[in-house]
């Protein structure tokens, strides 16, 4: 990781401007719900000393990194630092903001800024210090404009407009003066073609504060970060908090077991300028190359074994194309608004990427995850396989895939809905062991994803939503009846497990199939075709899409008997459907299958139904007694729920031509 910070230190000094290392550049979305480039704003407020007023001024288009230098957003400080800062994060910040002026209470008769500035004795008589000693007298004034009824500071009451404040994203401060002559409004700083133009004192007061003189050491030593022996060797000094070198910490207890504890100073000691270029490819990556997997923030780290196209820029020019294919198979991606995208294969400087998970709210760093040695290639052809069975399955004539999937993707962000995370579990999950597998190209047994599907089924049979944190409650307006909501629920379920599984199974990243008890086609007995006609064309051909042999074609088969009881219950007014609760939804052993399969024989007797219904059971219990074989039967419960209820829910739009069962 050292290396890949220095790479990334080293390609974004080369565009830094003089300032950069200190400033903070705000996120916000690419696109709004519509599939549109957001607009954004900057805001600033103005302090009228001439007047005595505090009103706010005209907004101007925040345009990300540009805009972070011209109004000079400081990156805010952790841990109990004075507020020194005139341009904030509107939506995060106006604490710090407020704090800069008025202090933390209203008895201070200062605010935190002018504080901090009178322990440099040289900055007290300048325009600065006067400036901001007269602001202080503005505080009603300021609290009446931007303070709710609470007492809180937010950009709804600071705008008027509670629209408008949600495209607000930075605020930054500019003060009249006439006296001290700033006849019209003036920023307190910004930045414009590379060189600051600052209220008198703000730019000294700034240099002495955050890139103070340092006292030089001649004696050249062994620089930990590169190897090398040069001079301004000292120990890693980290001023932030909100940091990936945060992991190099200085106690046996976590990463550093080998090292002894006093000599940390020694073997953890770095040159000046590799301190800098770690502390920018830090900066440079948390700011751009964040991303969610399974709920979790994670890092996208890119690595290169050297060579030509693995120059200083070359892993950086390789971040924009890595960073859409990670958001196109981790993030929500709606169909009609996500631009085109088809992963191809190049040569690049990056051959590998990590991804570390982390925890962080400023004044800690914590990993959490660490999903390594993901070959790009790979990575690549996993997005690959995920959008070609998306497409593919959107234009099959014979699955529901349009219906069941709308205008989402489907990718690993729709498989993160399939496995149950509790909410107190959300940074260690199961969602998240099982992608480190795939990711790490690691084969996943289909009973552990079975397992991860009954317990979605026993969420949405049970309304557990409250428990887990990545469910959704398919019936949440109440317009579906509890049996209709947990039947659409069940389906789509099924039908992106079995998408899933077929991914898995392109890449052979699962298990094989269970294949015990498989009848050959030699030994199937003779059939009665007068009652064991089915459609050749939909169950057929969903048999071979889907690679199901005997087993998994015996319960299909007993899942479409359950299925057409549940429907002649239906329809005779029992709309809870009594029969789905002869199902063990922990998991069906050979005894429950065998049970459900006597329930519903006599079931379809009772109902008298004729032969020539089609909602006769006979058929498919006929089928069911021909494939299923009890002796010696080893398929997980867990995974003879999921068989059944893939019968259950089957679906096709194809039109039905009769023909015998293979």
């Amino acid at each position: 990781m050292l290396q890949t910070l220095l790479k990334m230190g080293q390609s974004a000094g080369g565009s830094s401007g003089k300032w950069d290392d200190l400033l903070k550049v705000p996120w916000v979305k690419k696109f709004n719900k519509k599939g549109e480039l957001p607009v954004n704003y900057c805001l600033p407020v103005c302090f009228d000393l001439d007047n005595g007023t505090v009103t706010t001024g005209k907004l101007s288009e925040y345009v990300g990194l540009d805009s972070a230098r011209r109004w000079f957003n400081l990156a805010v400080a952790s841990g109990n630092t004075p507020c020194v800062y005139v341009c904030v994060d509107g939506r995060k910040n106006m604490g710090q903001f407020t704090k800069t002026f008025f202090g933390r209470n209203p008895k201070e008769v200062q605010g935190e800024m002018l504080a901090a500035l009178g322990k440099y004795p040289g900055l007290n008589n300048t325009v600065l210090a006067e400036v901001l000693k007269q602001i202080t007298e503005l505080r009603n004034a300021y609290l009446s404009l931007a303070a709710n009824e609470k007492g809180i500071i937010t950009l709804s009451k600071l705008t008027g407009d509670r629209k408008l404040a949600g495209q607000v994203v930075l605020v930054y401060a500019q003060v009249k003066a006439t006296a001290l002559g700033l006849a019209e409004f003036t920023p307190f700083v910004q930045i414009v073609a590379s060189q600051m133009q600052a209220i008198s004192g703000y730019a000294e007061f700034v240099q002495a504060r955050f890139q103070p003189p340092q006292v030089r050491d001649s004696m050249v030593r062994l620089c930990y970060a590169t190897g090398e022996r040069c001079p301004d060797v000292m120990e890693l000094d980290i001023a932030s908090r909100y940091s990936l070198n945060g992991t190099f910490v200085k106690s046996t207890l976590h990463y550093a077991p080998l090292f002894a504890r006093k000599c940390f100073a020694k073997n953890y000691q770095v040159s000046d300028a590799a301190q800098l270029l770690l502390e920018r490819g830090s900066k440079l990556l948390l700011d751009n190359c964040k991303i969610r997997i399974a709920g979790v923030n994670h890092v996208l780290l890119p690595r290169s074994f050297g060579g030509e196209a693995a120059g200083e820029n070359g892993m950086q020019t390789d971040l924009p194309r890595l960073l859409r294919e990670a958001d196109l198979l981790f993030q929500f991606q709606d169909k009609t608004t996500c631009p085109v995208y088809e992963p191809n294969q190049v040569n690049t400087a990056t051959q590998w990427v990590s991804f570390l998970g982390f925890e962080s709210d400023g004044n800690f760093f914590k990993i959490t995850n660490h999903i390594g040695n993901v070959h790009q290639p790979y990575f690549s052809l996993l997005l690959a396989s995920f959008m070609h069975l998306d497409a593919a399955w959107q234009q099959s004539g014979d699955l529901p895939w349009q219906q069941i999937m709308g205008p989402r993707r489907f990718n690993l962000f729709t498989v993160y809905g399939l496995v149950p995370v509790r909410k107190d579990q959300k940074n260690r999950n199961a969602a998240l062991l099982l992608f480190k597998q795939i990711l790490e190209r690691r084969p996943t047994e289909r009973r552990t994803w079975c397992a991860h599907f009954r317990d979605l089924v026993l969420c949405h049979r049970y309304r557990h939503y409250a428990v887990y944190g990545n469910v959704n409650d398919k019936n949440a307006d109440g317009q579906l009846s509890v049996a209709q909501a947990f039947d659409f629920a069940v389906r789509s379920a099924v039908y992106q497990f079995l998408a899933l599984f077929t991914v898995l199974t392109e890449l052979q990243l699962l298990l094989p199939l269970h294949q015990r008890h498989c009848l050959e086609p030699s030994n199937i007995p003779a059939i009665d075709t007068s009652t064991t006609l089915r459609t050749q064309s939909t169950k057929g051909a969903f048999f071979d899409r889907m690679q199901y042999q005997g087993p998994q074609k015996a319960l299909f088969y007993l899942g479409r008997a359950l299925n057409k009881v549940a429907r002649v219950e239906y329809a005779k007014g029992l709309k809870s459907k009594p029969i789905m609760d002869k199902l063990t939804y922990s998991g069906m052993n050979v005894e429950a299958i065998i049970q459900l399969s006597k329930v519903l024989t006599d079931k379809g007797h009772s109902f008298r139904l004729s032969a020539e219904s089609k909602n006769n059971p006979d058929n498919d219990l006929d089928c069911f007694a021909l494939y299923f074989k009890s002796t010696g039967w080893s398929m997980p419960p867990e995974e003879a729920l999921f068989f059944i209820l893939s019968g259950y829910v089957f679906t096709s739009k194809m039109k039905s031509t009769p023909s015998l069962i293979p």
